[in-house]
């Protein structure tokens, strides 16, 4: 299947950490991620397609580039802002990966 649908998951370590931080463990992830529902397009400027899975507990976005840039250039402080200040408000991004 990896040849048919070539499939990078960026930083897996990391967001395994933030995903643990959230007692989400990698088998519940996967999961989650396998049980879409209410598939829509984002209304916002950016026309980004978007899912929810998991039973509405999680959602998939699509990002442009030059944003997945910035979030992997600034995760690993990210990820230990948020080990640091568990309740903080900030949105959890739990994966980043990319379709070719």
């Amino acid at each position: 299947m990896e040849s048919e649908h070539p499939f990078k998951s960026f930083a897996p370590d990391i967001f395994r950490e933030l995903r643990m931080l959230e007692g989400i463990d990698d088998d519940s992830f996967i999961e989650a991620l396998q049980s879409t529902e209410r598939e829509q397009l984002s209304e916002g400027a950016s026309g980004a397609f978007m899912f929810f899975c998991g039973g509405g507990d999680f959602i998939v976005k699509t990002i442009r580039a030059s944003e997945a840039h910035v979030l992997h250039c600034s995760l690993r402080t990210y990820a230990d802002y948020l080990k640091e200040n568990p309740g903080s408000l900030l949105v959890r991004f739990l994966g980043s990966f990319s379709l070719a």
